[in-house]
């Protein structure tokens, strides 16, 4: 009988140590698949977070090549106001100011013999309303020359007629003295039939 109960008592510790043993594997292999777990999972994290980081770098080299196009179209985009500035100002120029070609090669044509223009100008007062310019000429007649009037009311008819000037008038006669000789110096005024901005006056006429 005692050897039986020996053999119990040995029998219930091989049970109680082969228990602890099977917990402590159980807890030892549960604990490593834990850490297998979370270093899978690390490492997943850390590949998506590398993945992350290269598409932003991307992205950010996408940014900085687009900047790039964008500085460039700003700077165009300055430019291109500039030329539209400079371009304005001379096309308001080119509205203000007057064709002379044609206007001196009609008066060249009308002008009588004996007859000198010593003087074209703008008047400076614009009619706004029909958008026209008034050119003034001023002359005087060469010594020598008779009927110097006739001469000068002659030129003014001329000039009346064409396309150039819609309305030609004589504003003053009077006698001056030119190169120590006495002249009959006149002043006319000639409204343009070319309007502001267009290029009517380029046709010269009859």
């Amino acid at each position: 009988m005692i050897e039986i109960n020996i053999i119990k008592t040995r029998l219930e510790k091989f049970r109680r140590k082969r228990m602890a043993f099977n917990f402590f594997s159980i807890y030892f292999a549960g604990l490593l698949f834990l850490l297998f777990i979370f270093s899978m999972n690390f490492l997943a994290n850390k590949a998506y977070i590398s993945k992350i980081k290269r598409e932003i770098k991307t992205i950010e080299d996408k940014i900085a090549a687009e900047q790039e196009k964008f500085n460039y179209i700003k700077e165009y985009e300055n430019q291109t106001k500039i030329l539209l500035k400079k371009m304005n100002f001379f096309t308001t120029a080119l509205k203000e100011r007057i064709l002379w070609a044609p206007v001196l090669a009609f008066t060249g044509e009308k002008v009588p013999p004996g007859i000198w223009l010593d003087r074209f100008a703008v008047k400076d007062k614009l009619d706004k309303d029909k958008g026209m310019n008034t050119v003034l000429i001023s002359g005087y007649v060469l010594p020598g020359m008779v009927n110097e009037r006739e001469a000068i009311d002659r030129f003014v008819r001329s000039m009346s007629t064409g396309t150039i000037f819609g309305e030609v008038s004589l504003k003053e006669v009077k006698k001056i003295i030119q190169n120590d000789k006495e002249v009959i110096a006149f002043h006319m005024e000639c409204i343009l039939k070319q309007k502001r901005g267009t290029d009517n006056a380029s046709d010269v006429s009859d």
